[in-house]
């Protein structure tokens, strides 16, 4: 008798933009996987590399992007065009913008 194996279940870091389809997106230096952020209010917000984290309860406006391996947490907010990248890391309460 044979029995399915299953893997473990693990968060992607991007697990708060898994209602959108991820699509190749270029950042700057060639695409990407990445899938737009949905904000606490329910917008679609900006842009976030699958390589990159943006918690659930943080705000990305529409033109933002957060690739590299960036971090937003908490109730940080990326505004207008702002870009965070690298090894950033936004803590709960930061406002980045222009």
């Amino acid at each position: 008798m044979f029995t399915k194996r299953t893997q473990p279940t693990t968060l992607s870091a991007t697990s708060s933009t898994s209602r959108h389809s991820r699509t190749p997106f270029d950042f700057g230096h060639g695409p990407v996987r990445a899938a737009r952020h949905t904000n606490p209010d329910g917008t679609i917000g900006g842009w976030v590399a699958d390589s990159a984290h943006v918690d659930e309860t943080a705000h990305v406006d529409t033109g933002a992007r957060v690739f590299g391996n960036a971090r937003v947490f908490g109730t940080a907010e990326i505004l207008d065009s702002a870009q965070v990248y690298d090894t950033a890391r936004i803590g709960d309460g930061a406002v980045i913008r222009d």
